[in-house]
């Protein structure tokens, strides 16, 4: 069995539910979708593709997704989505890297993909197009073909910093299914009409959740725009009603900054993704939206199936130890392990001490594409390193403290978390955005002595910025502050902090070329 029998299932019982929207249309009914799914299947298998290459998909959200899709699962061919923001160098490497022959763009990134596609792709349907349009009227495959749900059935890029080689974990059916039911059975329990509001890119956090809602016969609801607006938001939530969506912090931030009506009762549960919220944002997102309020943290190789912190979990600030709860990323889901390792990772460290995250569950990762050094794994759940540390309280809720290579100095040799700064900046109310970085720290005879804090915030207008040393309190010193107009983020939200590094040392040089002028300068005129 392959994700789209679930569909194949759902439009057999229920073909007049509606499957997908446009805003507040109805655009595919359950039996509309499983027919032009079939179509697409029929096209794919009398093509010339072959199996064994996955599908590229490079849209912004947009309903034919949704076809295109469990069209290739129908045929049996794993789908690579690949955002269509990327620069073009990095759109060729990843179609490179995907290996794929075959690949559906929207009219908007049409010229872009035909510009940056290597010579190995040989079909670029668009979306609209006539391809598309003949490719709908194939004839169809009646039934899914057979395939293991160990397949291959979804390429997860890892969302990287401009000019990175691409990778890609290899996410299989049997994991997408685990994925879909657990978020069912301990997040969102969705019920047929139940509505999906797809805010952010389907590409990212947001895809993996058009699994349980097609699943249980809901709605998938694409904005009319393809991209994040807060209004549009709220308005698809009044016309769907018991509506959800997925938000990383920095777009449930701008959704409660907006000044666009709205009743927090239209909404069945927002999930929030990420490690940085703060208490802070926690509250007043409980403000806006009652207790709906939901948690879910994953990885590209466990997408959004590592912990959770349920809508009870988040809401219920009577309880005990709930500051500490809501601090933390939550438990593992039911079908997930949690181990905290130090260095040499043969055993477990103590409840409150930090280490190295290793995850193991039903729906990890296969391993990564193309990496022979990734183990693949067909049998029984691995333990995977996931590269971020954390630690484990003595109630098994999980703390993340990021990648070592991030994490900020304090003083007596304490490391902090740049999401812990930044949530700081944040709910003090005078940056619409933050972000926290290091660059290198000189000595008073020019040589380098470590590294120091410096923040980049966009300035909230409504509030005057205050001075830099007065944002990190005594623990944190914070060397300089920047305002500009933009933060370096991706589509998904995610704080490109590569980019930000490279900032800080652009602006360090700066502020050295300067100083030494002014010292020829004073040298000339003594």
């Amino acid at each position: 069995m392959t994700l789209a029998h679930w569909l194949l299932r759902t439009a057999q019982a229920h073909p007049d539910l509606p499957a997908v929207a446009l805003g507040p249309r109805e655009a595919r009914r359950y039996g509309d979708l499983a027919r032009n799914a079939a179509a697409l299947a029929g096209w794919l298998r009398r093509s010339g593709a072959r199996k064994v290459q996955p599908v590229a998909i490079i849209s912004e959200n947009r309903v034919e997704v949704l076809e295109t899709l469990f069209g290739c699962w129908w045929a049996g061919f794993a789908v690579a989505p690949i955002a269509p923001d990327l620069a073009p160098e990095d759109l060729t490497r990843a179609l490179a890297y995907a290996e794929a022959e075959t690949c559906f763009v929207s009219p908007k990134a049409a010229g872009a993909v035909m510009a940056a596609a290597p010579e190995a792709v040989s079909h670029i349907i668009e979306y609209e197009g006539l391809g598309y349009l003949r490719a709908l009227k194939a004839e169809p495959i009646d039934t899914p073909l057979a395939g293991s749900n160990r397949d291959t059935a979804w390429l997860a890029f890892s969302d990287l910093e401009p000019g990175d080689d691409p990778r890609a974990a290899m996410l299989s059916h049997e994991a997408l299914m685990s994925l879909a039911l657990s978020l069912l059975a301990e997040v969102d329990p969705v019920r047929p009409r139940d509505a999906q509001i797809h805010a952010t890119p389907w590409h990212g956090p947001g895809g993996f959740m058009l699994l349980p809602t097609l699943a249980r016969g809901g709605v998938a609801v694409m904005p009319e725009t393809g991209a994040f607006d807060p209004a549009e938001v709220y308005d698809n939530a009044a016309k769907w009603r018991r509506a959800s969506t997925i938000l990383s912090e920095t777009h449930l931030r701008l959704l409660l900054a907006s000044g666009a009506d709205m009743d927090g009762a239209d909404f069945r549960t927002v999930a929030l993704t990420g490690v940085g919220a703060s208490r802070r944002l926690i509250e007043r997102g409980l403000e806006r939206f009652g207790p709906r309020l939901a948690r879910i943290y994953g990885q590209c190789a466990f997408p959004l199936g590592v912990t959770r912190l349920n809508c009870h979990d988040v809401s219920s600030r009577g309880e005990a130890f709930w500051e500490e709860r809501v601090a933390s990323v939550g438990r593992p889901f039911l079908t997930t392990e949690i181990s905290i390792r130090p260095e040499d990772e043969h055993r477990n460290v103590e409840p409150g001490e930090q280490g190295w995250i290793h995850v193991r569950g039903q729906h990890g990762m296969r391993g990564y594409w193309r990496d022979r050094r990734s183990k693949v794994s067909n049998g029984a759940p691995a333990w995977r390193r996931t590269g971020m540390r954390g630690a484990v309280d003595q109630h098994g809720y999980l703390r993340v403290h990021g990648a070592p290579e991030h994490m900020l100095p304090g003083r007596n040799g304490a490391l902090t978390a740049p999401e812990s700064l930044e949530a700081t900046l944040l709910d003090r109310g005078d940056a619409a955005d933050a972000g926290a970085t290091t660059r290198p720290k000189f000595d008073a005879f020019g040589r380098p002595d470590g590294e120091e804090i410096v923040t980049f915030v966009v300035e909230n207008t409504a509030s005057p910025p205050r001075q830099p040393d007065l944002i990190g309190g005594a623990a944190l010193p914070i060397a300089a502050q920047y305002a500009v107009e933009d933060l370096p983020r991706s589509s998904n939200g995610r704080l490109r902090r590569a980019t930000l590094k490279r900032w800080a040392a652009e602006r360090l040089a700066e502020e050295r070329a300067v100083m030494a002028r002014s010292d020829d300068n004073r040298d000339g005129r003594a």
